[in-house]
């Protein structure tokens, strides 16, 4: 019964908007990433920002399976970037363990976060609540197939081959194969 945000603790990744958003939407937070330089109980302190709040806690850098246990138990990941994200792998990698993403509405999240389906996206603190309830009524089961079905090694591996086999062609006739 928690939310959960990873990624380093810098501003444009938004930490202190997912403690925002876990506080409006009553729920416990923890962080998990690199860069904290303080900790105490309802406070991380990074070089960039400051998380606070008794619903705030830390876990620190967290190595593959710690995270993947994590990212199973959570209700949702709260990735908030406030810069346009190319690709956003944290929330993917949450779908692919049936957890839902609750995102920005820019970036990447465009694409990988799917209302309904694999998540939902907010702009506005009242949206991030609101998203963070209605996550939780999703399947983990259908998020992680949803994720499965476009992000697995068998559903990106055709692509990438036949995108090398393109590149591999421009050495011949290129464009005008």
């Amino acid at each position: 019964d928690y939310l959960l945000f990873v990624g380093r603790l810098v501003h444009r990744k938004g930490p202190h908007v997912a403690a925002e958003v876990a506080e409006r939407a009553g729920r416990r937070l923890l962080v998990a990433g690199q860069g904290a330089t303080h900790v105490e109980r309802g406070r991380i302190v990074a070089p960039e920002v400051t998380i606070e709040g008794d619903h705030v806690e830390y876990v620190g850098p967290v190595g593959v399976e710690e995270r993947a246990r994590l990212m199973a138990r959570a209700t949702a990941i709260i990735v908030p970037t406030l810069y346009i994200e190319p690709f956003g792998g944290v929330a993917v990698e949450a779908m692919l363990s049936g957890t839902p993403a609750v995102a920005s509405d820019w970036g990447a999240f465009a694409e990988t976060v799917v209302p309904g389906y694999s998540g939902f996206r907010f702009t506005t603190l009242a949206e991030g609540a609101r998203a963070v309830g209605d996550a939780a009524l999703l399947d983990p089961g259908a998020v992680r197939d949803w994720a499965l079905g476009r992000y697995s090694l068998e559903a990106v591996g055709p692509r990438f081959d036949a995108g090398f086999r393109r590149l591999r062609g421009l050495w011949g006739e290129g464009w005008y194969a």
